[in-house]
């Protein structure tokens, strides 16, 4: 019996969309992971974001660093719409960006591995020189000797005079506990350099004494900056444009002032409980200072810090987190950007243009960056179109009721603490779910279980019969019966009684999840990994009886829909197959690491049409996605670069065989939609057949107005163009070359003479693989020259 929640008008209030909690967030158009991916961000969007920089030659374009996936993600419309521009960078813990002031399409940025830099505007990255401790941070570079860099590492501060090519310490003088936090360079005099430190250190600054060291010889030595240097941790400085002897410090309590260049200075605004981390200061002739709070507000002042008001930016779903990088537009006209921290569904960038007195809301969002526990898609045969996507994450629920248009957050009044990744949907209600909790009790050392059924309308508990649950499953025909382990019991009344199998074949303990036939729910299986021992009931879980072996410890299990008697498993790194029902296995793939990048999921798409088979999917960890057209004979890779992380966990959306869904570590969801899968070449419309019909090509094109399929025109047996308005009007040449001779790959090199966005795919129909090239809205599409896009020769 439900002791609160759902009631029998539940499933109406729910599909009409109506939250106990969140609002709904604005709805945009996905970014892609960045240019030549093809996966989308699904959300939930939002992300952490630690520092901001704007192009001061061209202030629509700004740079983002997150401390979640990608690292780096940049905008040309003002933040409104942003890629991925991470390239080379490390998955995770951006700290610190900024832009050469006379070269910006030369950038640096922060991570614990080191500092990185791009010269083409954030297309690529690599790792700077050597010299520099683990853990870098605050960045700052001399504007009129911008190949001189400094930046925070380790417990101290490093320098390189080269553009980074090498780094030497530049740190005598300051404290050697704490850190650098924050860095400002005076304008008028490069070589005057303000360091924000945590307070505390040795020898003249004793602990607690001193937030600013200043620097007069290019960071040679540091001294106090003064004898009333902020006595507190200071986050965040900033030197006003014009006046470079007024300095402004912020830290922990409030912002502080100097009128002298540090030689002395007064409390400017005092918040006692909280911490300044971002200061900007405005360009214009108003000159407002700007400070962002860790309690999740801006102060602003006209008057050179002497008045502030305070404005709270709110987003969608829930108030700003906290602030911790602001940027303002170099040409002063008062637009100005907060880089916030990370819930659920919020965090990124907001903008005000209006000197901070309103502010959008949440403009970071299709940008995808959180990392969700677990991820599921509404399943075939519920009359839901597009996609519900439901997730936990830091333990909540989010929903997405459109397949990631737009995201919110449900309020879980009678749910303790999400557990994880085991949130599960009623077959015949798509925003009806299962999940189950743990309500950890710190004060009587213990966690107890629960088992919860609802959505986003509501909760309420079901009786559990299990100390230790581990994982809840449901036919996908009946919502009243529901499997519970481990050890495994059985509910045919929607979870109000159980049974248990003491006794039977099935192990007590250690039974992973069961795997139900999505299309003949008679058909259960569950395996034991202690023994790799497969078990199967052919009457709904009534009864059991041992199947066989798996060759290896069983992650994943699925049922080939076509063929119920086949059955994949990702086992001990493997992709095995079994055609007898779990009888008898072989090993159908071999990762090149099956240790450290083994098999670890597996998905199965359904069968589209009656002549082919149906495609397997298998997630290789930490090493991208794999997938046979064939029923594993032949193996081919699948394109992952972008996504910023290691795909987790993928599912095939059930309403579009083609259209894949997965789950990034530190990212969210992300789809993909892949090209047929292999058959013939047929010339049309749409389509190139190049190299005697081995390589499909097709492109599509987007403008601010609208979007549509390319034509084509066959040229020589390599080569073809394409076009999108008029066929007299040629937008792009495509040629794929065998060099097999030359390097084993066939070739891509492609051409365009458009500034419309483009898509163009090329694809191998022998093995189903492809190469997706993008070129963004407004950008003249780049010479194209891939010389190992295909490696299949001959």
């Amino acid at each position: 019996m439900m002791v609160a929640g759902p009631s029998s008008s539940w499933k109406g209030r729910t599909r009409a969309w109506v939250l106990a909690g969140g609002a709904i967030a604005a709805a945009v158009a996905p970014a892609a992971a960045e240019p030549g991916s093809p996966w989308v961000a699904l959300g939930p969007y939002g992300a952490t974001v630690r520092a901001l920089a704007i192009d001061p030659s061209r202030p629509s374009v700004m740079y983002a660093a997150t401390s979640a996936a990608g690292g780096v993600w940049k905008s040309r419309d003002g933040g409104m719409t942003w890629a991925g521009a991470f390239s080379g960078l490390p998955q995770f813990g951006a700290a610190a960006l900024a832009i050469d002031p006379r070269n910006t399409s030369t950038l640096y940025v922060s991570f614990p591995q080191g500092v990185f830099k791009s010269i083409d505007g954030g297309v690529n990255w690599s790792a700077t020189g050597t010299g520099l401790l683990p853990g870098a941070g605050a960045l700052a570079i001399d504007p009129s000797h911008p190949q001189t860099v400094y930046v925070a590492n380790g417990t101290g501060l490093a320098k390189s005079t080269d553009g980074g090519a090498a780094w030497a310490p530049a740190q005598s003088g300051l404290p050697s506990a704490g850190g650098v936090l924050a860095l400002a360079i005076d304008p008028s005099a490069p070589q005057t350099i303000y360091a924000g430190v945590a307070a505390g250190g040795n020898g003249s600054a004793p602990a607690g004494t001193h937030g600013v060291f200043k620097s007069i010889d290019g960071g040679a030595s540091w001294q106090p900056a003064g004898a009333t240097s902020p006595p507190v941790t200071i986050a965040a400085l900033a030197i006003a444009p014009g006046a470079p002897q007024t300095v402004y410090a912020g830290g922990k309590g409030g912002i502080y002032k100097s009128l002298n260049g540090g030689a002395s200075w007064t409390p400017s605004f005092a918040s006692a409980s909280d911490l300044f981390r971002a200061l900007a200061i405005d360009p214009g002739p108003v000159g407002t200072v700007y400070a962002g709070s860790a309690n999740g507000f801006i102060g602003a002042s006209a008057d050179g810090g002497g008045n502030w008001s305070v404005t709270t930016p709110t987003s969608p779903s829930s108030p700003l987190q906290s602030v911790l990088a602001l940027a303002i537009d170099p040409a002063g006209s008062g637009t100005i950007y907060a880089g916030t921290a990370s819930g659920v569904t919020t965090g990124g960038v907001y903008k005000s243009g209006d000197r901070g007195a309103t502010w959008t809301s949440n403009s970071f969002e299709g940008v995808a960056t959180t990392d969700l526990d677990g991820l599921v898609v509404s399943r075939p045969g519920q009359a839901v179109a597009p996609d519900f996507l439901f997730a936990t994450t830091a333990g909540q629920l989010v929903g997405s009721p459109e397949g990631g248009v737009t995201w919110t957050s449900a309020a879980l009044p009678n749910v303790p603490f999400l557990s994880g990744d085991e949130v599960l949907q009623f077959a015949s209600d798509p925003v009806r779910l299962y999940l189950f909790a743990v309500d950890v009790v710190i004060a009587a050392g213990h966690a107890s279980v629960g088992l919860f059924e609802g959505g986003l309308g509501g909760w309420g508990q079901l009786p559990n019969p299990l100390a230790n649950l581990g994982w809840v499953a449901i036919d996908p025909q009946d919502d009243n019966i529901l499997y519970l382990g481990s050890p495994l019991v059985r509910s045919a009344d929607g979870g109000a009684t159980w049974t248990g199998f003491q006794g039977s074949v099935l192990p007590a303990a250690n039974l992973a999840p069961v795997l139900i036939d999505p299309l003949a729910p008679t058909n259960v299986y569950a395996w034991a990994n202690a023994s790799s021992n497969l078990y199967k009931s052919t009457d709904r879980g009534l009864t059991w009886s041992l199947a066989g072996a798996t060759l290896g410890s069983l992650d994943v299990l699925r049922v080939d829909t076509s063929s119920p008697a086949t059955l994949y498993a990702a086992a001990g790194g493997y992709v095995e197959k079994s055609t007898d029902g779990g009888a008898s296995w072989q090993v159908v793939y071999i990762p090149a690491d099956p240790v450290h990048h083994g098999a670890s999921w597996i998905a199965v798409a359904p069968v589209v049409e009656s002549t082919m088979p149906a495609t397997v999917y298998a997630v290789l960890a930490g090493a991208g996605v794999v997938r046979s057209a064939d029923r594993g004979v032949t193996w081919s890779a699948l394109p992952t670069g972008g996504l910023g992380g290691a795909v987790k966990s993928l599912e095939v959306d059930p309403q579009d065989p083609w259209r894949l869904i997965a789950n990034v570590a530190g990212a969210g969801a992300w789809a993909m939609t892949v090209p047929a899968l292999p058959g013939p070449c047929v010339a049309g419309a749409g389509a190139l057949c190049l190299d005697g019909g081995r390589f499909q090509v097709a492109a599509g094109w987007q403008t601010t107005k609208g979007a549509g399929g390319a034509a084509t025109l066959e040229l020589t047996p390599d080569t073809g163009a394409l076009w999108f308005f008029k066929p007299e009007n040629l937008e792009l040449l495509v040629k794929v070359l065998d060099g097999c001779a030359l390097n084993g790959r066939w070739w891509v090199f492609a051409g365009g003479l458009t500034n419309v966005g483009v898509t163009l795919t090329v694809t191998d129909t022998q093995t189903g693989e492809f190469r997706t090239y993008t070129s963004p809205i407004g950008v003249p599409f780049a010479p194209l020259q891939d010389t190992t896009a295909f490696a299949n020769c001959p």
